[in-house]
């Protein structure tokens, strides 16, 4: 069985169409930040042009950690191969009552692969957060349709596509129509940034409040099942799948997992 690819090895070696959606809290801020300079500084070192739809907020984080990847960020912008977007600027110049307008956005959108392309960039890699944008407003519907239309644009011009979101992968709610509604239009998933303590969380918790038997039942159904659209890691498909299977528990299994997971024992 081939092994899955851990984020970083993801992030670095993404190719065009594919649609990646990192998930993170406020509190790994860090992990946020190491993702996208990866993202990013991979495709400027391997000679491709860069879309950034960042907050200002998070570009002065991003700059700098593009520079430690041995970036020369005001000169990559000054070759055009670098495309620095202002998120919270350009959200509101295609979103109608509320909506994304996907003829407005896919203006917007071809304007600035235009450039890039113009600038000798071919192959183009896009990170953004205008989609978090829209999901910390609380317009749910909205951030799924942005998503939807940031996956056509991918398909249209064969870029490969990266978006951060602030959600909480213990979250039931969140995993209820969010997060199962974007995964539509995903090729993968990064849930957290550590794989191997999100299982061990989930698998402890599960055995807390289920009891080793029926945890171990629960645990083969969940692993029968597999996401119809993206790449999800086997602990996070079992959260997907909690609310269906285990619904009168779910709440409970996933505090604890997230108990788990923030605060490893020593």
């Amino acid at each position: 069985m081939t092994k899955d690819p851990s984020w970083p090895e993801l992030l670095e070696a993404s190719q065009p169409k594919q649609h990646i959606l990192q998930l993170y809290l406020c509190r790994d801020e860090a992990f946020f930040g190491r993702a996208v300079a990866l993202f990013a500084a991979s495709g400027l070192k391997k000679q491709e042009g860069v879309i950034l739809v960042s907050t200002k907020a998070h570009w002065s984080t991003l700059s700098p950690l593009l520079e430690s990847h041995g970036i020369d960020v005001p000169a990559a912008q000054a070759r055009g191969q670098l495309s620095i977007v202002d998120a919270e600027d350009t959200l509101p110049r295609f979103m109608v009552n509320g909506m994304p307008d996907a003829p407005g956005f896919k203006r917007i959108a071809g304007e600035v692969i235009g450039r890039v392309r113009r600038s000798g960039y071919a192959k183009i890699r896009w990170w953004g957060e205008m989609v978090n944008l829209l999901w910390e407003a609380g317009n749910i519907q909205g951030f799924i349709r942005l998503e939807e239309l940031f996956d056509e644009v991918g398909q249209e011009h064969a870029l490969a596509i990266f978006c951060s979101v602030v959600m909480d992968p213990f979250d039931i709610e969140a995993h209820d129509v969010g997060l199962p509604g974007a995964l539509k239009t995903h090729s993968h998933l990064i849930p957290v940034e550590h794989a191997r303590r999100l299982e061990e969380s989930m698998n402890r918790a599960m055995v807390d409040v289920l009891g080793a038997e029926k945890a171990a039942g629960l645990t083969v159904l969940i692993g029968k099942s597999q996401n119809p659209y993206a790449h999800v890691p086997a602990p996070q498909a079992a959260i997907l799948w909690l609310k269906r299977l285990a619904d009168g528990y779910a709440a409970a299994i996933l505090a604890q997992a997230r108990r788990y997971y923030y605060e490893p024992a020593s």
